[in-house]
């Protein structure tokens, strides 16, 4: 019995050896396969930090916070923030609203304008309505995750700003928010 122990070590010593080799071999295949921005890490003016992607508008909002330039910016929240037709914002919505409201914890004297857009359905008033009610779900939901709300306003655009023509694969990315900030010069 002694002798089986004593050779099973070595050959179960090999076999782990091939498994992790083999499981480091496909790691490093799926790495170098998958393309990903890089990213930084962003220090913010309360000492806190933000892991932004090279590119994206977690970047360009910390950018701006911090620079001397205008006082008042417009940003596009882009990706899929509503399903079509609704005021509810997605699941995927929240990740975005947490480092927005580190962002505004960070920056103090900077406020806040949330904007609802929709895409033209023939029916002005309707899209008037629906850009209000996204407005003001997004608007609470900053406040959910902490955001004070005396910093903060919505308003509606209805589909007034349409960014892609209604006809376009690209037409129901103008169910959007974007968002208004101002800071003191």
């Amino acid at each position: 019995m002694g002798r089986v122990v004593l050779l099973m070590i070595p050959v179960l010593f090999f076999v782990a050896v091939i498994a992790t080799l083999r499981a480091c071999h496909l790691s490093a295949e799926r790495a170098t396969t998958q393309q990903s921005a890089p990213a930084t890490l962003v220090a913010l003016d309360d000492n806190s930090v933000l892991l932004a992607t090279d590119g994206s508008i977690t970047q360009e909002l910390v950018d701006w916070m911090k620079s001397p330039g205008p006082s008042r910016r417009r940003f596009e929240v882009g990706g899929r923030l509503f399903a079509p037709g609704a005021a509810t914002p997605l699941a995927s919505a929240s990740n975005r609203v947490v480092r927005l409201v580190e962002m505004l914890h960070a920056y103090p004297a900077v406020t806040l304008r949330v904007m609802g857009e929709t895409q033209p359905s023939g029916m002005p008033e309707r899209d008037q309505r629906l850009s209000d009610q996204r407005a003001a779900a997004s608007l609470d939901l900053l406040v959910k995750f902490g955001a004070d709300r005396k910093r903060l306003s919505a308003a509606g655009e209805g589909s007034s700003h349409p960014r892609y023509a209604p006809d376009s694969p690209q037409a129901a990315l103008n169910d959007r928010i974007v968002l208004e900030l101002d800071k003191p010069r």
